[in-house]
């Protein structure tokens, strides 16, 4: 009985035990679970809200669209709530949850893709309103000056004219410092001549602006091996940014590409290698490029609107480029985009390379201006895929015997386009993310963030192809003073064709009028009214105008020096060793700075050369196809 008992018990645990097995919750279980489905539909739910508010936020997307997308990420919603009550086999249960969780996962990443990019824009439109201007103190390399504190009872050279304020600040700078004593300032007004006095030990050291300091390197190329720079102060100046509020949806509106000569930030002030004007009409979906030669002599708003080259208007920033066109053409430019060598590079790059029909097969050096072996760039010419490396050298190639100028504008043309078309292509807007990561380092611009979106958007609403026209500013070669180098020196410039230039008023007319078509009518007794013509500036020198006011002085006075002690405010009269000779009265701009192209440039092809401008034909516009002759070294 007892035996009968204890089997009993036995085998109510072993019941009790295998109850308990059946009861205990599996891995199969947990997964099988409702909750996970609300939780998959709820991830969903928070990407479209996410998604939604960003795009409705920038209004970078079309209203139209996003309204479609609200409708469809809504409906999914709906759906995914309505599965979610029917009771689905196990393979329906898993597709799904796999389903949205990938939309979960997609709507997750476009949030932050549509978020970088508007991170990028808004660093791309916010433009430095301080610029940094370098000065160095330099003096010979074997000097004994190390620092700035060797300075004491030393000669230091000023420049007294277009460089004076930063001269100023560098000498207040010195002045605050207690242990230098008995300081000479050796004024001049020009930095060739000053710099001559520093290598013939006239002068022990020199105060320079950077900008000035890379003219002087093309001028002499040994600069870098003669000098040492023993300290470099940063002045701070406030840069008045402006803008345009037309509505670039509607209206034609005008850009300013500026191009300096350098890698790296394109937002430092530096030589204006590329200009060009984009004429952009959005309803008609047209752009015009137009080029301007880099040696184009104009009016420099910096120093005083006396005449310079084009190039050199970049040296005081991208501002004092726009107003120089502004000026030449009596047009306000809308925006400007500020570009440099890297920028090319990195874009190209960035949307996987451009077609480009390269004009000729040439060799040319790399960004870094290095002739070795391994960095040397040659293309063939015809239709190709090009890189960002190679493109930029296409872009400045100019050297070859007929091409020159000329044809480097042509080459910076068709960079340009296939850079636009790449970006109108499926596989150039998938990489638009990539581009606008690379273009808030190499691009700067004052076009307001606003503008860009409203445009992207507009623009997405109506896709239709674009069409794009180029030509360049014809000019005549000739060799005069300007107001970067003063009457020592002569450089070789571009006089530009009044009539070349008066085609870009003709074709901004033309685009601008397109857009007023839907109400067209016109005035028979002033049919005229609408038609743009270029200003009457008496600065501007027109190819075929008399040019001897800017011909080089032959005889060069004593160079211009004069000893200032620091222990006064006025210049010590019998301190001085030698006279301050003015500028010669028949340049119109007293000197500063250097350049390089100072001898007479190379006889180009005869089938591309036209009469000598100098001489006045009769008009004063001029004709005729631009010389090719060399211009700076790069």
């Amino acid at each position: 009985m007892n035996n009968t008992n204890k089997t009993n018990s036995t085998n109510s645990k072993d019941s009790k035990k295998q109850k308990k097995a059946k009861k205990r919750i599996t891995a199969k279980d947990i997964l099988m679970r409702r909750e996970w489905d609300f939780i998959f539909l709820l991830l969903f739910t928070v990407g479209s809200v996410l998604l939604c508010f960003l795009l409705y936020s920038f209004q970078i997307l079309p209203q139209t669209w996003l309204y479609m997308l609200i409708a469809i990420l809504a409906a999914l919603n709906l759906i995914g709530l309505l599965l979610n009550f029917l009771k689905l086999p196990i393979w329906g249960i898993w597709i799904k949850r796999i389903f949205f969780l990938l939309l979960a996962s997609a709507l997750a990443l476009g949030s932050v893709y549509i978020k970088e990019a508007y991170s990028s824009l808004h660093t791309i439109t916010n433009p430095e309103t301080t610029n940094t201007v370098n000065i160095s103190i330099v003096t010979k390399k074997d000097s004994d000056i190390k620092t700035q504190n060797d300075l004491s009872n030393k000669r230091i050279g000023i420049q007294t004219f277009n460089d004076k304020e930063n001269s100023t600040y560098v000498q207040t700078q010195l002045q605050e410092k207690k242990e230098l004593q008995d300081l000479k300032y050796i004024e001049g007004m020009d930095y060739t001549t000053l710099y001559n006095d520093l290598i013939n030990d006239k002068i022990d050291a020199l105060i320079i602006t950077d900008s000035y300091l890379n003219l002087l390197q093309k001028s002499f190329p040994t600069l870098e091996e003669d000098i040492r720079v023993i300290e470099v102060f940063q002045k701070q100046i406030e840069v008045t940014v402006s803008t345009s509020d037309k509505d670039i949806r509607y209206e034609t509106f005008t850009v300013l590409i500026s191009g300096i000569d350098d890698v790296g930030d394109p937002n430092v002030n530096k030589l204006s290698d590329v200009n060009m004007l984009l004429i952009v009409n959005p309803q008609a979906h047209k752009i015009q490029m137009v080029s301007f030669p880099r040696d184009a002599f104009v009016p420099n708003p910096a120093l005083g609107n006396g005449n310079d080259k084009l190039t050199h208007t970049g040296n005081n920033g991208v501002e004092n480029t726009l107003k120089a066109v502004e000026t030449l053409l009596g047009l306000d430019i809308d925006f400007y985009a500020k570009v440099s060598f890297s920028s090319i590079i990195e874009v190209v790059n960035a949307i996987g390379g451009i077609e480009v029909d390269v004009e000729l097969s040439f060799t040319e050096q790399d960004e870094n201006r290095s002739f070795a072996d391994s960095d040397i760039i040659h293309l063939e010419a015809g239709p190709q895929t090009i890189n960002g490396r190679q493109a930029l050298a296409y872009a400045r190639h100019r050297y070859t015997d007929g091409y020159g100028d000329v044809g480097r504008t042509r080459a910076q043309q068709r960079v340009i386009q296939g850079i636009i078309n790449k970006l109108l292509t499926p596989e150039g807007i998938s990489k638009i993310n990539n581009l606008l990561k690379i273009a808030q380092q190499f691009i700067g611009t004052n076009m307001p963030l606003q503008q860009i979106t409203n445009f992207i958007s507009y623009q997405l609403d109506r896709i239709k192809p674009w069409s794009i026209d180029s030509f360049t500013v014809e000019a005549s070669g000739a060799m005069l003073t300007t107001a970067s180098m003063g009457s020592n020196l002569p450089l070789s410039v571009q006089l530009l064709h009044k009539d070349s230039v008066q085609k870009i008023l003709d074709v901004y007319t033309q685009l601008n009028n397109q857009m007023k078509m839907n109400a067209f009518s016109f005035d028979l007794d002033d049919l005229t009214k609408d038609q743009l013509t270029l200003p009457k500036n008496s600065n501007v020198v027109w190819a075929g105008m008399d040019t001897s006011a800017y011909q080089a002085v032959q005889t060069i006075p004593t160079p211009v020096t004069e000893e200032v002690d620091d222990s006064s405010s006025q210049t010590d009269s019998s301190s001085k060793d030698e006279t301050i000779t003015p500028p010669s009265t028949n340049t119109p701009t007293p000197p500063s700075g250097g350049d390089s192209d100072t001898t007479t440039p190379e006889k180009p092809d005869d089938s591309t050369i036209k009469p000598d401008p100098i001489v006045p034909p009769s008009t004063d516009s001029g004709s005729g196809d631009n010389t090719n002759s060399p211009d700076n070294k790069e």
